[in-house]
């Protein structure tokens, strides 16, 4: 177990922080059992604190921060031998409609439109009181997260709708795929620095706070007391454990279960029919706040579905490419801004498998795709599917549907912008597979104060949930980048505000 210094960590190894992602991160091994029963006693304990939150990432970080700026005594036992999680290695963005940022830039946009977007991007399976309480909260998280000196450029990177700048604004919600003949709206916001911007910004605020953080320190169980209260936790301390009082309250902010190859075989082992569709995130997201909460009876949300995020050929080349299913069949317009869009998409196909399909004009064109180094390539259409696995006959039809509607320059099946309408007709033809990174979406349901329920509505005294693990961020896809990180610290900052004044009314 290590007290690690923030100070150390700001001037040593944030090497910006932006090599987090390098430096060896370890979690540790999923635990089984818990300890549900305390006398109480002070003697049952190895030390005593207001309250634990347990990870330190986005939503660990907000929810250390508030709750020691309402009052309480925080410490932060994270698994890993570096703080961070996977905001650590994210693109540094965070999304919000009607930030001082966008006005700063000349932007015109409000939580209402940002709300309204959100709703029609995620469908249905959200929570939509929580979500509706971020939009109109948002422009005052992006202010906090600038007080912690967090950067964010009022610069407008207006061609860059594929991938994330370095800095300032960009178009990185579903606005782009959902009104398209509406004005763009840039509401992802990037931080300097990026993924380690986010990071330094709430390791200084927790250095300047004098919040402790020990890292190397796994988390193991819950306990609770004969009433069913969470009073505290047992963690690790080298080879021994040790068992840690809250008596305020223990905020369980451990993110994914991405790297519990048990879990994911057992909740969402769909993910196994795309060879090539891997898990991306933090090595440390091992399910254990899934594990701990459901083992005190919480309520568990969302354990079978995924957030997907496609990729393929360059950006460029798969906009102006023919995407098709394993039965031939085009699924949706190739041109969708979020890769979360794209992903979803190809989820919902036979096997979660697919190709781009795109000819040497095409390719040559954009400059993406190495000719000699394509994995399928062929003279004709029928060869191009036959290396593929694919039926001749279906493909060459389906290419030959897509020609006339590029001819055209009008995409009656999905509307594709006729820009993007290219004729695949000059040989050699190229099919690139299709496939997704992916992270867990199963999460702790929590009521509107951030704290842990039972599947009756319930809480669990003494348990609260911040960030990833919190459920009710999501329906069905992923409405763009930043949206994470905007949940990350609505939840936290919401948790530590409730967890800091337990008692008060007592």
């Amino acid at each position: 177990m290590t007290d690690m210094s923030r100070r150390a960590f700001l001037t040593a190894g944030a090497a910006g922080a932006l090599g987090v992602a390098g430096l060896g991160l370890a979690g540790c091994a999923p635990q089984t059992g818990g300890e549900l029963a305390d006398t109480g006693n002070q003697e049952n304990w190895d030390e005593e604190t207001e309250v634990i939150v347990v990870g330190f990432g986005g939503g660990g970080g907000a929810a250390a921060i508030e709750a020691f700026d309402n009052g309480a005594q925080v410490l932060v036992l994270d698994a890993s031998d570096t703080p961070g999680g996977a905001t650590s290695i994210n693109g540094g963005v965070i999304q919000c409609g009607g930030s001082s940022v966008q006005k700063a830039a000349g932007v015109e946009d409000s939580a209402d439109a940002w709300f309204e977007c959100l709703k029609i991007a995620m469908e249905d399976g959200f929570d939509e009181d929580h979500v509706r309480r971020l939009t109109q909260e948002g422009a005052e998280h992006i202010e906090w997260l600038l007080g912690l000196g967090a950067e964010i450029p009022a610069e407008i990177h207006p061609t860059d709708t594929h991938s994330i700048p370095e800095s300032g604004l960009y178009y990185s919600d579903a606005s782009c795929e959902l009104f398209p003949d509406k004005p763009l709206t840039p509401r992802g916001h990037v931080v300097v620095g990026q993924g380690g911007g986010f990071l330094k910004a709430l390791l200084s605020g927790a250095d300047e706070r004098g919040i402790e953080i020990r890292t190397g320190c796994p988390v193991t169980d819950l306990v609770q007391d004969g009433e069913g209260r969470v009073t505290g936790v047992v963690a690790k301390d080298g080879s021994k454990s040790k068992r840690i009082r809250a008596t305020k309250g223990v905020v369980i902010a451990t993110g994914h279960f991405n790297e519990n190859e048990e879990m994911v075989n057992r909740h969402i082992p769909m993910v196994k029919r795309n060879p090539r569709s891997v898990a991306t995130g933090h090595p440390s997201a091992l399910g254990d706040g899934q594990r701990m909460a459901e083992g005190v009876g919480a309520e568990m949300v969302g354990m079978g579905d995924i957030s997907p995020s496609m990729y393929t050929a360059g950006a460029e080349t798969s906009i102006h490419s023919m995407m098709v299913n394993l039965r031939c069949q085009r699924f949706w317009s190739e041109q969708g801004y979020t890769n979360n869009f794209r992903g979803t998409r190809l989820t919902q196909q036979p096997d979660h498998q697919g190709f781009a399909i795109f000819d040497e004009k095409i390719r040559a064109t954009f400059g993406e795709v190495d000719a000699a180094e394509a994995e399928f390539k062929a003279d004709t259409i029928e060869g191009l599917a036959e290396a593929c696995g694919l039926d001749p006959v279906l493909l060459a039809r389906s290419v030959e549907r897509y020609n006339q509607l590029c001819e055209t320059g009008v995409d009656l099946e999905y509307g594709k912008h006729p820009e993007f309408l290219d004729v695949i007709s000059e040989p050699p033809f190229f099919a690139m597979p299709l496939a997704y990174v992916w992270m867990t979406s199963g999460a702790i349901r929590i009521n509107e104060n951030a704290q842990v329920v039972k599947p009756s509505g319930e809480a669990i005294p003494g348990l609260y949930a911040a960030g990833i693990i919190a459920a009710g961020r999501m329906g069905k896809q992923n409405p763009g980048s930043g949206y994470n990180m905007m949940w990350n610290f609505y939840t936290g900052r919401l948790a530590g505000r409730t967890v800091a004044a337990e008692g008060e009314s007592e």
